[in-house]
């Protein structure tokens, strides 16, 4: 992914840049977002997150109909922390376009619209409160696990054919594992996987499909930027692959 490398230094330099010592943030929500999770409940609950995301993969629809897809979109989500640890999210988002390369051709993904449900969980790591000081302070490594159902409705072109609507539906869990560099910077590993049918019509006739690989392998890094600020990329170059990033605050 050409985008990777630029967005993993745009933030290790935000890092650099920005003064003051942020506030302590758990990482990655079910959209791989930047989440707080104030060690002793404390600071604000809810947060805001915009964020684009570009993925590439192969899709079947049986009898020998598969090919190479890729969509981009971008979704602003809201999140609630229901304790130190705990975190729910809703969003909604566009499609902004894609293709789909089937046997017959090439088929041209319309603007559609996206939506998500899903929560995290901290098991271990991440901010802790001091026994002795009473101050937040950061274990390493942190591991989050979390789970999304999301769904996409759109719908296709070939040329100068009719649009044929196409609406999918995903569920997905995954697990992060990572650290807390001064304090501030959290590079992490990740493992996803997910499943769900896409509903179409291929030369008139219903299709059920799905995805071919239902996992994603990759890593990523999100950065406090103090004041309730935080930003996030990551990078997907196994299975389902991709490349996102996003900009959270605090409310």
């Amino acid at each position: 992914m050409p985008y990777c490398r630029p967005l993993f230094l745009a933030i290790v330099a935000a890092s650099l840049v920005v003064p003051g010592v942020a506030a302590a943030c758990g990482v990655s929500g079910p959209d791989g977002a930047s989440l707080c999770a104030l060690a002793g409940g404390g600071g604000p609950k809810w947060r805001v997150t915009a964020a684009g995301v570009y993925t590439a993969t192969r899709l079947t629809f049986g009898d020998g109909i598969k090919g190479d897809n890729t969509r981009g979109g971008a979704t602003v989500s809201l999140g609630y922390q229901t304790s130190p640890r705990v975190v729910l999210q809703t969003g909604i988002g566009a499609l902004l376009g894609g293709t789909f390369d089937a046997p017959n051709g090439r088929h041209t993904f319309s603007p559609g619209f996206l939506a998500t449900a899903g929560a995290s969980w901290r098991v271990f790591g991440g901010p802790e409160v001091d026994e002795t000081s009473g101050e937040a302070v950061d274990k390493n490594p942190f591991v989050v696990v979390s789970a999304a159902l999301s769904f996409l409705s759109s719908a296709t072109t070939r040329g100068n054919e009719r649009a044929v609507g196409y609406n999918a539906f995903d569920l997905r869990g995954g697990v992060v594992v990572g650290v807390t560099l001064a304090e501030r910077f959290r590079p992490y590993l990740l493992g996803r996987t997910f499943g769900g049918p896409a509903f179409w019509r291929y030369e008139g006739a219903a299709k059920q499909g799905t995805d071919l690989y239902h996992v994603q392998v990759g890593g990523g890094a999100s950065v406090a930027l103090g004041k309730g600020w935080a930003v996030y990329a990551e990078g997907v170059p196994l299975g389902e692959r991709g490349v996102s990033g996003g900009l959270s605050t605090s409310l």
